[in-house]
């Protein structure tokens, strides 16, 4: 338990400073991937939130859907390529 809630908390540290780096200056304009950090947050918003509510059965002792885990996997790692391609090319 308590290292999912570490997990949630270093995800939240990190989605809140890509949320303060995306405040800069527009970077990607001239290769075509200025929206990656705005998809790339909104991805990891959505695991996050889908993280939530992982960690809220978890708490309450319910089953958890294997396919909940996987829809929280696919996003986060969504949205980490997406990011890593914004970094890379932008």
């Amino acid at each position: 338990m308590v290292a999912c809630g570490l997990h949630g908390l270093l995800a939240v540290g990190g989605l809140s400073c890509l949320a303060l780096a995306l405040r800069g200056p527009p970077r990607g304009l001239d290769q075509g991937v200025a929206s990656f950090g705005i998809i790339a947050t909104s991805l990891i918003t959505l695991a996050a939130l889908i993280g939530v509510a992982l960690l809220a059965t978890r708490i309450f002792k319910t089953r958890i859907a294997g396919i909940m885990i996987g829809i929280h996997a696919t996003l986060a790692v969504g949205g980490f390529v997406i990011l890593t391609a914004y970094v890379l090319l932008g």
